[in-house]
């Protein structure tokens, strides 16, 4: 199963506009006061699979030195488009968590946020992005890491009944999209599964933890270089 063909599948179905009203009411709000406590302004920071930009162009507003890169180019498109029609200058890279486009040491702080993670759908290519986000930090950098917390009660349940894979972490799950529904495939963690992935990566210090966004309880990781 390819992760990329099937992001890139998912994503030109459900576009921008499909996760914009998908997005959890309050997340970009606490998602925002996270990422203020984590980065200062005079950080560079990436926000590895930015989606349709909704945190990239936030930040950039504020004066924050961050840009953005996704792997569909669906979404690039319409975040080049929303920095544009905001007049808002930042960059938006074409690229795969993979094989990250950037030079060693490039950034002080990488976000990944919301379901991103999620989409990586092997441990081989998970344990892989980790060590390229290894690779594009700068020394006593930080990268942090939010996810779908496998642990919750409805999410245990769905895996029972339908996940499948290795360790039965894989499951679809089907989102609304006006009079139709849109099915992704996402790769769930729990706080055992993720610091198993942490430790088989460069990394050699991190956090593994949980915090409520919205609302909702969410899997996090810090990583620090």
């Amino acid at each position: 199963m390819s992760s990329e063909k099937t992001s890139n599948r998912t994503f030109k179905q459900y576009g921008a506009d499909g996760l914009e009203q998908s997005l959890p009411a309050g997340k970009q709000t606490e998602d925002l006061k996270l990422i203020k406590k984590l980065c200062k302004k005079s950080d560079k920071i990436l926000d590895l699979a930015c989606g349709y930009g909704r945190l990239t162009i936030s930040l950039s507003k504020l004066g924050y030195n961050i840009l953005g890169m996704d792997l569909s180019p669906t979404l690039i498109k319409a975040a080049k488009r929303k920095a544009k029609n905001k007049n808002i200058k930042t960059q938006f890279d074409l690229g795969n968590m993979l094989r990250l486009p950037y030079k060693n040491n490039s950034f002080d702080k990488v976000i990944c946020f919301w379901t991103s993670f999620n989409h990586l759908l092997t441990k081989i290519e998970q344990i892989k992005a980790l060590n390229e986000i290894f690779r594009i930090l700068r020394s006593h950098g930080l990268a942090f890491i939010e996810t779908f917390n496998g642990e919750a009660k409805p999410l245990k349940e769905h895996l029972k009944q339908e996940g499948y894979g290795p360790e039965k972490r894989l499951a679809k799950i089907r989102f609304y999209k006006k009079n139709s529904f849109v099915k992704g495939v996402y790769y769930f963690h729990d706080r055992k599964s993720l610091l198993a992935i942490c430790k088989a990566s460069k990394f050699e210090h991190y956090k593994i933890g949980c915090k409520n966004i919205s609302g909702e309880r969410r899997l996090t990781a810090s990583l620090y270089k």
